[in-house]
């Protein structure tokens, strides 16, 4: 099963919310040149940094994702892009 991150509507969130990324970038523990790299399709978000944006963003994990999927099949720590 592959699983889609839509990137922008994280863009989108982080700029409606007014956090910059480099903000983001530090609460993910990431270079934000990292950071960049995945909002731009470049490189896969784990599971934690999904988990960790959320809770920056107070919103639920699954708003991330092209369709809904139960929170079970996100695991902490791997990819979830296949």
């Amino acid at each position: 099963m592959n699983i889609v991150i839509n990137p922008s509507k994280i863009n989108g969130l982080l700029a409606e919310k007014k956090i910059k990324k480099i903000v983001a970038s530090k609460h993910l523990k990431i270079d934000p040149k990292t950071l960049r790299g995945k909002l731009n399709g470049l490189h896969e978000f784990t599971g934690t940094e999904l988990a960790m944006l959320a809770n920056l963003l107070n919103v639920d994990v699954s708003i991330f994702f092209e369709e809904k999927i139960p929170l079970e099949t996100i695991k902490r720590g791997k990819n979830v892009i296949n």
